[in-house]
């Protein structure tokens, strides 16, 4: 079974670098505009109207023909009934959906948030600093991206996190808008 795995890599690659070498010619780089896989980076601000607070953050999308997968991190600051010095909360985001369009993008993704922040000894009665995260709640989202030249992009989104009703997790009413701009590597 090992030999028969390494002759087919072999005829793979044989056959690869036949296919590349042509007739002689020079083998044309990919066009970027073509290519199968797409990677971006988003930096964007926004904010939460049911908790009236601000959102800062980034994202990392990857996207391949109509898929699109994206893990955002950022920062909020809720006034919540946890303590009076504990506002500042992150959040976590993995994402996945689809995408369409080429210069206007326009996507639909279904993913889960996790809320998390740092209990500190100046704050809580703990004996020494401990990280809390909230369980990953649901959440959905849509925005589009206008593309400016190449590489350059103006992200718009709007999204909803469905909130747990247990008092023993962090939640918040979560339904955002937010406004980035992004570049396509």
């Amino acid at each position: 079974m090992k030999k028969l795995s390494i002759a087919a890599t072999a005829l793979c690659l044989m056959l690869a670098t036949t296919a590349l070498a042509g007739n002689g010619k020079k083998v044309a780089p990919l066009d970027r505009d073509k290519d199968v896989v797409k990677v971006s980076a988003i930096a964007y601000g926004g904010y939460n109207f049911m908790e009236s607070s601000p959102l800062v953050g980034g994202a990392i999308a990857v996207e391949a023909f109509f898929i699109r997968a994206e893990l955002e991190g950022g920062w909020s600051y809720v006034d919540t009934n946890l303590a009076p010095s504990r506002k500042n909360f992150g959040y976590f985001s993995p994402s996945v959906g689809i995408v369409f369009g080429k210069k206007f993008q326009y996507y639909l993704m279904g993913g889960a948030t996790t809320w998390c922040y740092i209990a500190t000894t100046e704050v809580t009665e703990c004996a020494q600093d401990r990280f809390f995260s909230d369980l990953f709640r649901w959440k959905v989202k849509s925005g589009f991206n206008i593309t400016f030249g190449k590489r350059i992009f103006l992200n718009i989104e709007g999204g909803y996190v469905f909130n747990s009703q247990s008092p023993r997790y962090i939640t918040f009413n979560n339904a955002y808008t937010r406004l980035g701009i992004g570049y396509r590597f």
